[in-house]
């Protein structure tokens, strides 16, 4: 920490070092808040309204605490005076937080804690994301934090600045702040990891996986040189439990998270603590961590974000796609291994398919200002329902080609870097969509193979490449996959639930999940579906039809077996219990949560 400096006292001067720039730089020192001032707070702190020292802004054992503004204020502010230098791209601030009695309406608004970068001319820098490290009502509790950024270019110095806006009551307080470096090493051999999700995407509109329009030569080649999973599915059906589920190496069933579309904010629960992430135990691992996703049904504010160090929620896949470029172009320097997670939404409405995806899918398709919707959200409804379906599957396919497109971007700025032959890349699909079949379209509650099987391709430079058909895949295999191509095999939780996909197969059964039904497979062609609690509701033979149109019935030869092997998967794996505990939000947020699922087509 830095070491404290005169506290300016006129009013002017004092707004002048708050806004403009100043020439002071920062050493490391003992706490700021490790000594009372002459205003009440730790030397080194500045405020606006100067007014607030003594009073909004305050020492209160060695936290810095800020209460809110008084009706007809907009905030309360607290700054560092002095400047700590930065170096690479990227910035790591720690520390601890929490709030007392802390009212607000939404859960942007209270506490934040900012970091705030000026150039090599002493000018600060305004960034679009801005350097929010915590924000929010805030925990009740002490609770640490570990925030990293991507800085702008050009910032060369920073400084803390605190704040409370828009709270009708209560305070917040921080200590032991510090602006870090991200240097560190893992225990393992220090390799990156890449996620790429593109939201939706089926397996069966990618050549390697039977497609055969030209719509993803990228991806195409990447699994040629990758561990190509042949038939593989997620765990659960829609994007939040299906995350959680390859984060965390669990079935719903098991960590308890399956927050679907018709939630309402007493459905929302926070997530279990029983087990950590891939991203926690990387993050503990030294690791920087940071997650990218266009869709927002994963988001911090839903508690599924555990262990990333930062978090972007950007509205397009092009913003996205420019975040996670401008991440990978600090990987060089910033000292440290990296995660990386993007997740694109190419595949998920609303569709946006180009001019030259259109072609190479040998389709024509109007697509009108908001995208190409389901039928109920359509600005171009056909004269029929099967018309619009035609229109939809259309569009769908031809957005193949773009997420194609835009997964060779990100390798491209992997190999810029000079990391690509240091990283694990896993491109997969949080799950899939249907397009007309049982006359259905979307992905509802359902699991029929259609949203079940999704693309999963891992490139592990130096480990070599493979088809593998031993199994069916899932999702909760990735976490072990990254553990043990990392050298942290025998670090893998207990609780975790998928195997590696780097050696033999050890499971003789897989599943995905949705609210009623389960999915079950043995690794042949042969599927069935129960009901979640038990009973046979249908059984296909996917190597005459992936369409599921003819029920083999139980008594079928091949089906009785893995009816019994899902009869013992139930037994070593009942339903859990999330240790979690219902999130707070406002009837607000979740107005504004609803709006956005109307938007993106999941509820009418």
């Amino acid at each position: 920490m830095r070491g404290p400096s005169p506290l300016g006292l006129a009013s002017l001067a004092l707004l002048g070092l708050l806004l403009q720039p100043d020439t002071a730089h920062a050493t490391n020192g003992a706490n700021p808040f490790a000594s009372a001032g002459a205003q009440g707070i730790g030397e080194g702190w500045l405020a606006y309204p100067p007014a607030a020292i003594g009073g909004k802004v305050r020492l209160e054992g060695e936290a810095l605490r800020i209460e809110g503004p008084e009706p007809g204020e907009r905030r309360i502010l607290a700054c560092e005076a002095e400047r700590t230098p930065l170096k690479g791209g990227r910035a790591r601030v720690v520390g601890s937080w929490k709030t007392d009695g802390m009212q607000v309406l939404n859960s942007t608004d209270g506490a934040e804690l900012e970091l705030v970068v000026f150039d090599a001319k002493g000018d600060r820098i305004k960034w679009e994301k801005r350097g929010r490290v915590v924000r929010g009502p805030g925990p009740a509790n002490w609770k640490d934090f570990q925030a990293t950024m991507v800085l702008p270019p050009g910032a060369v110095e920073g400084r803390l600045c605190a704040e409370v806006r828009k709270s009708k009551g209560g305070g917040a307080l921080f200590k032991d702040l510090a602006i870090t470096s991200t240097a560190g090493k893992s225990k393992g051999n220090n390799k990156n990891v890449l996620f790429v999700v593109i939201d939706t995407m089926r397996a069966d509109v990618i050549g390697a996986y039977g497609q055969p329009l030209p719509l993803t030569p990228n991806i195409d080649r990447f699994a040629k040189e990758s561990h190509f999973v042949k038939h593989a599915w997620t765990q659960y059906t829609c994007t939040t439990p299906s995350f959680v589920s390859y984060m965390l190496s669990q079935y719903a069933r098991t960590h308890g998270y399956t927050f679907s579309m018709d939630n309402s904010a007493d459905r929302i629960e926070t997530l279990g603590h029983g087990v950590k992430t891939l991203p926690e135990m990387l993050r503990d691992d030294g690791y920087i961590t940071a997650g990218i996703s266009v869709n927002n049904r994963i988001r911090p504010a839903l508690d599924v974000t555990r262990g990333f160090e930062s978090w972007a929620g950007p509205g397009t896949d092009e913003k996205a796609l420019e975040l996670a470029l401008a991440d990978m172009a600090t990987w060089s320097t910033d000292g440290a291994p990296n995660f990386l997670y993007a997740h694109l939404m190419h595949t998920h409405v609303a569709l946006y398919p180009s001019e030259a995806a259109q072609k190479a899918a040998k389709v024509d398709v109007e697509v009108p200002e908001g995208g190409i919707h389901y039928w109920a959200h359509s600005k171009l409804k056909m004269e029929t329902p099967e018309l619009h379906r035609k229109m939809f599957r259309d569009a769908y396919l031809a957005t193949a080609y773009d997420a194609d497109q835009d997964f060779q971007r990100l390798l491209d700025g992997l190999e810029a870097t000079g990391e690509a032959d240091n990283t694990i890349v896993a491109f997969f699909s949080d799950h899939g969509e249907l397009l007309g079949e049982h006359e259905l379209m979307g992905h509802g509650n359902y699991v029929w193979e259609q949203l079940t099987a999704v693309p999963l391709i891992v490139r592990t430079p130096g480990a070599g490449s493979s088809v593998i058909d031993d199994r069916t895949g899932q999702l909760i295999d990735l976490a072990p996959t990254v553990m043990e191509y990392i050298g942290r095999k025998s670090d893998i939780p207990t609780g975790w639930q998928g195997e590696s996909l780097l050696g033999p197969a050890s499971r003789s059964i897989s599943a995905s999940e949705r609210q009623d039904e389960i999915a079950f497979a043995a690794g042949g062609p042969y599927k069935t579906i129960e009901a979640e609690s038990g009973g046979l509701k249908g059984a296909y033979d996917l190597s005459q039809s992936t369409v599921e149109d003819s029920d083999l019935g139980a008594s079928h030869a091949s089906i009785a077996p893995l009816t019994q092997q899902a009869s013992a998967w139930r037994t070593t794996h009942p339903v859990g219990e999330n240790q979690g505990e219902k999130l707070q939000v406002s009837k607000e947020e979740v107005d504004e949560d609803l709006e956005q699922m109307r938007a993106l087509g999941y509820i009418e």
